[in-house]
């Protein structure tokens, strides 16, 4: 590049990097949310205040909070391990949130850059397009602008697929660093609440290895085993959550829910590519008979038009590529097509094919597989700029970034954003700063009373007044709440006895039932006095795992151990070789 060239590509980033800052302050910086943070800045709240009042060393399995007991770190949302988690440790939970929004983002966006540019030789210019179209895609402002939290790693798909393929050509030495760094954001999936996107993240991942192999066939099995190695260290690490996570859910399986969405291929097929490249041409009114409400942000994936365009470019030269290609790549494409064509097919709405699928583990208490047209979000990214490098080269690149990235531009400022920011943060600011200035963490002392109205929103926030309320937020007990054991809990205080039982729950039930001779939503006893006032004043009560839980918590503990002795290494070899 040339000065001029330079100047014009730094001032792109500038701009493009500037939009979707203040944007974001202003989405994220008023007194209000999405509805589904009433869900989870509690849950961060929570994970501040156990920090406060037992430091780092101790894990919060439960939380009296919420329901009269609720597991904490066994709920696979909770994301205690977390950068939000750690964010709130320093700031209130909704700067946490607005600062995770812009990190994971911008994160994304530079890490699509660089695979495209080193994993797949795209040009400078295209490869910015190609960050600027992942920065800007509408599912992950959709889903973080709404509440849905656990979505906050999805960014940072095309940052695992780079740190697999650049292991490659690196020394052994470099390649165990960089499998360990990917077994890590593996792993982080899982601590930050999104087990039940971990493994669509992982089959974009896989879409945009095989891509890569595409390219460089000879690099398929080393690149297999690179993503094999950290998956295998992520699982290890992530054991102890997998697990509890599974103990918990186990008592309240939802195969009622719907998985399909669409009455026929065709129709999901073309809703499919309307919510990729347009806005969604979708009737909610006409979708009856699941059991959840679908609302606009479920319809939002949007890479642009621009994103189109470059695939319709692109497409003049693919017939001279596939006439190069052997058959052990034209299998490869047609595996990469099988990935993304996934969320369209499990996305068709028939009783056979849904009892078929409901049969299936994961798939069973899975809903609305439309979610997984994500997975297809990088990847079209991925074929859409390798494409178009092959046709479009010098000022054409340039013109067609330039185009590209001022109408990025303006449809992110244009984004309808969902017009359910309902949830007021300022109370649960207020106690996260009484709190930080060096006040007490509240313990419960009463049980709230039922909500006056159906809407669930602000109900958990009850934690800020030591209450916990009758009922909650929590999905797993159902999107009603029908699942949810209640039991002899009732308003008042919860040390009340009534025929010897306590007005508070016994949170470990929910998880371990068999080891502690309880059912899934019990009460403490009265002679359980001590153990329930250490409950409910955020104290580590005792309790009996199960030997499954006891085995992944060494497997887990132990994988960390060595992770820390290999990163305590590096500086240990750079001073004896400075010796």
């Amino acid at each position: 590049m040339d000065l001029r060239t330079r100047v014009l590509f730094v001032t792109l980033v500038l701009a493009g990097a500037s939009v979707y800052l203040v944007q974001g302050l202003a989405w994220f910086g008023g007194t209000s949310l999405g509805s589904d943070y009433t869900y989870f800045l509690p849950k961060l709240l929570y994970g501040y205040y156990w920090f406060h009042e037992n430091g780092p060393w101790i894990l919060p399995w439960f939380a009296p909070v919420w329901c009269g007991g609720v597991p904490y770190f066994a709920s696979p949302q909770v994301m205690y391990y977390s950068l939000p988690q750690l964010l709130t440790l320093l700031v209130n939970p909704q700067t946490s949130v607005m600062l995770t929004y812009l990190v994971y983002g911008f994160g994304g966006g530079i890490s699509m850059y660089w695979l495209l540019r080193r994993g797949f030789g795209v040009g400078s210019w295209l490869a910015l397009l190609g960050g600027l179209l992942l920065l800007f895609n509408e599912f992950y402002l959709a889903r973080m602008l709404v509440g849905h939290l656990t979505y906050h790693m999805v960014p940072l798909i095309p940052l695992i697929a780079l740190l697999a393929i650049l292991a490659i050509d690196a020394d052994k030495g470099r390649r165990l660093w960089l499998t360990l760094a990917n077994a890590l954001l593996i792993a982080a999936f899982v601590q930050g609440g999104a087990a039940n996107f971990v493994i669509p993240a992982m089959l974009s991942v896989g879409a945009i290895i095989l891509l890569h192999s595409i390219r460089r066939p000879e690099n398929t099995l080393t690149l297999v085993l690179n993503i094999g190695l950290a998956g295998t260290v992520a699982i290890a690490l992530s054991a102890s959550k997998i697990v509890a996570s599974w103990s918990f859910m186990r008592w309240f399986p939802r195969p009622e829910l719907d998985l399909g969405l669409f009455d026929s291929l065709t129709e999901s097929v073309f809703a499919s590519f309307t919510m990729l490249f347009m806005n969604p041409w979708i009737a909610l009114a006409e979708r009856p008979g699941t059991h959840y409400l679908i609302q606009g942000h479920e319809l939002r994936f949007g890479i642009s038009l621009v994103a189109l365009f470059l695939l319709l470019i692109g497409s003049i030269a693919l017939p001279s590529i596939l006439r190069r290609w052997r058959f052990s790549q034209g299998l490869m494409a047609m595996a990469v097509l099988l990935i993304m064509s996934l969320p369209v097919v499990l996305s068709v709405r028939l009783p056979e094919w849904h009892d078929v699928l409901k049969s299936l583990p994961y798939l069973k208490d899975t809903s609305l597989a439309l979610r997984w047209l994500a997975v297809d979000i990088p990847v079209l990214i991925v074929i859409a700029t390798t494409l178009a490098g092959r046709v479009l080269n010098g000022r054409w690149a340039l013109a067609s970034s330039v185009l590209g990235a001022m109408l990025l531009v303006v449809s992110h400022l244009a984004f309808d954003r969902p017009s359910d920011s309902y949830y007021s943060t300022v109370e649960l600011n207020a106690a996260w700063q009484h709190v930080n200035d060096g006040g007490a963490a509240p313990g419960v002392s009463t049980v709230g009373e039922r909500p006056s109205t159906r809407s669930l929103i602000g109900l958990d926030d009850a934690l800020i007044r030591g209450e916990t309320p009758l009922y909650c937020y929590e999905p797993i007990f159902g999107y009603r709440l029908e699942k949810y054991p209640r039991g002899p809990l009732q308003p008042g205080s919860v040390l009340q006895a009534t025929e010897g039982v306590l007005n508070i729950k016994k949170a470990a039930c929910y998880v371990f039932p068999e080891q502690n001779a309880c059912a899934p939503g019990d009460h403490y006893r009265q002679e359980e006095l001590e153990q329930a006032r250490r409950f409910i004043s955020h104290q580590p009560v005792s309790f009996a795992m199960s030997g499954l839980q006891q085995a992944a918590n060494v497997l887990s503990l132990i994988t960390l151990i060595l992770l820390l002795v290999l990163v305590m290494l590096v500086p240990a070899r750079y001073l004896m070789g400075r010796w």
